[in-house]
């Protein structure tokens, strides 16, 4: 009987080693439904003649490096939040400035543009939004700098 015992350890002990190496692989994660929805009536408003789609995407791992200046334009509906623009064309008085840093962010490239938008999650108080800022900058370095600082990884062309 002790022999069986010592012998069932070694696969016990295995056994546990593979569902502990297992339960850290990371899940492949897929772009939640609101922020896809979000990013296709973006295109669907910004690019509505050609196919343009999202050819690559990544979540920032560093979010709270985001700050106001890598946004060129903020496009939303949000009914608690001032954007640049949006779906909708209602002016309110009262809304809210963006509060700063976005909780999350996601980073998207579309293929038939040079554009690369940011979808930040945004949250006060007692309201949270999804905004998407399209990426500020002028050149590549500095698109590939803002990438970095929020730890974002995409496949550019």
């Amino acid at each position: 009987m002790k022999r069986k015992f010592w012998l069932l350890v070694p696969v016990l002990l295995l056994v546990v080693l593979v569902v502990v190496v297992a339960a850290e692989i990371p899940e492949e994660e897929t772009l939640p439904a609101d922020v896809q929805a979000l990013v296709e009536h973006y295109i669907a408003a910004v690019y509505p003649f050609n196919d343009a789609k999202v050819e690559g995407w990544s979540r920032a791992r560093q979010p709270w490096n985001f700050e106001p200046e890598m946004s060129r334009i903020a496009y939303g509906a949000s009914l608690h939040f001032q954007t640049d623009a949006g779906p909708t064309q209602t002016v309110r008085a009262n809304l809210s400035t963006l509060p700063y840093p976005p909780q999350q962010v996601w980073c998207a490239w579309l293929n038939d543009s040079p554009d690369v938008v940011y979808v930040g999650l945004h949250l006060d108080l007692y309201n949270a939004d999804l905004v998407i800022h399209t990426a500020a900058g002028d050149s590549r370095a500095e698109l590939l700098k803002q990438l970095q600082a929020i730890d974002c990884v995409l496949q550019l062309p």
